[in-house]
């Protein structure tokens, strides 16, 4: 029916400085246990919304790793969400 809300769901992972792995708040002690979180996720959910969150000090190659690996479990659609706090800190840096 035209009137049903169709809630979105959110896969957000989160990358931590101390090099933990959270999503939507949960910890993942594993890219292999990512991996098959968001391959199980995504075949609930295709249209799902990935998010990826990065501290400000997590190396780059942590999150090209995180990317490759959302790539084998099929998710290709990813959206980076920023710490506004910290991204506002750095833009405000000379």
């Amino acid at each position: 029916s035209k009137g049903e809300q169709v809630q979105q769901v959110v896969f957000a992972i989160s990358l931590r400085k101390d090099g933990s792995t959270y999503v939507n708040g949960k910890p993942v002690q594993s890219d292999d246990a990512l991996r098959e979180l968001a391959r199980s996720e995504h075949a609930l959910h295709p249209d799902m919304s990935t998010v990826i969150q990065a501290d400000g000090d997590v190396p780059h190659r942590r999150i090209i790793r995180v990317m490759d690996v959302l790539s084998q479990a099929d998710v290709t659609r990813i959206a980076f969400g920023v710490d506004v706090d910290r991204a506002l800190e750095e833009g405000a840096a000379p």
